[in-house]
């Protein structure tokens, strides 16, 4: 018995010795993406309409901010402007005042208007007091695809940027990568960025409820957050085609972008990336999935 439990003592402590075991990586060499997982977590996207010209924008950003702290780390926002200085010029129409994406999917002008997801189904889906529900809604829905950035790469005044789009099941139709370069928040004190308010007290909609009574019916040094700066996408407004032959699952679906950065502060903005299941109207888009991560840094799936 004696020689059974020695023999088994220099068993145990061979094994507990013995070092050709591989070793553990060093985690700090490991890649910024990592593989495809097997799921991936339903991110939400509001795309809002609004202007600092709009009175009623306000109360709609305050609305914008609670539900942003509700669903942290599931919902982003980027504010499209129109009618001020802070529009992007390359998708607006200066006939009317209107860029096209507003045109698409908010075409009868509702303002403040915003869409969840893209997901519309009549004019209602864009007023701000059905923004939550449809959060509630699309929240335990099971994306068959997510996305991953990889936004660390700086090098003088560019921006080597990677959207990667990894598939948890096969997926089939006209899906395209959409990329937006936002700068988190636009403050200034030049009167051009005042706000409009309504609900002041000397405003058209007064509102005692509202923190918005106590402050101007035109806001100096305003914080305007999320603003889309640019559209980073190869093919604009339509968004990067997905080759079907690739939307499998599994696969991950690597597309890289160069970026100027010239004249801004990179740690002023993010990147939204988001892949769109492309239709013929306003009402046949739909965002299958989201992606944010700060200029600098990297966001893995989920």
């Amino acid at each position: 018995m004696k020689k059974l439990i020695g023999s088994l003592f220099i068993a145990i402590m061979f094994f507990a010795c013995k070092n050709d075991a591989p070793e553990i990586a060093d985690p700090a060499n490991a890649p910024d993406v990592s593989a495809v997982p097997s799921r991936f977590d339903q991110k939400m996207l509001l795309e809002e309409f609004t202007s600092s010209l709009c009175g009623q924008c306000p109360k709609a950003h305050l609305m914008r901010d609670s539900l942003l702290s509700t669903f942290a780390g599931r919902f982003y926002s980027v504010d499209i402007h129109l009618t001020d200085w802070m529009i992007d010029s390359s998708i607006t129409d200066f006939n009317n005042g209107k860029n096209y994406i507003d045109s698409l999917f908010n075409p009868t002008g509702i303002y403040p208007a915003g869409m969840i997801n893209r997901t519309i189904s009549g004019s209602a889906d864009l007023v701000p007091d059905f923004w939550g529900q449809k959060l509630t809604s699309l929240y335990g829905a099971v994306p068959r695809c997510g996305l991953a950035i990889d936004a660390n790469e700086i090098n003088a005044n560019r921006l080597s940027l990677v959207v990667h789009t990894g598939f948890s099941t096969s997926m089939f139709g006209d899906y395209r990568v959409h990329v937006y370069l936002v700068q988190d928040v636009v403050h200034s004190n030049d009167s051009l960025y005042s706000q409009l308010n309504d609900f002041s007290q000397q405003g058209l909609t007064p509102d005692t409820a509202l923190s918005l009574y106590l402050q101007n019916d035109t806001i100096r040094n305003y914080n305007h957050k999320f603003v889309l700066s640019r559209i980073i996408s190869d093919n604009g407004l339509a968004g990067d085609v997905i080759p079907q032959s690739l939307m499998t699952r599994g696969n991950d679906f690597a597309k890289t972008y160069t970026v100027d950065l010239t004249g801004i502060d990179p740690s002023a903005y993010s990147i939204i990336a988001f892949v769109d299941k492309y239709g013929d109207t306003g009402m046949t888009h739909r965002i299958e999935n989201v992606q944010m991560a700060k200029v600098g840094e990297a966001k893995d799936w989920n």
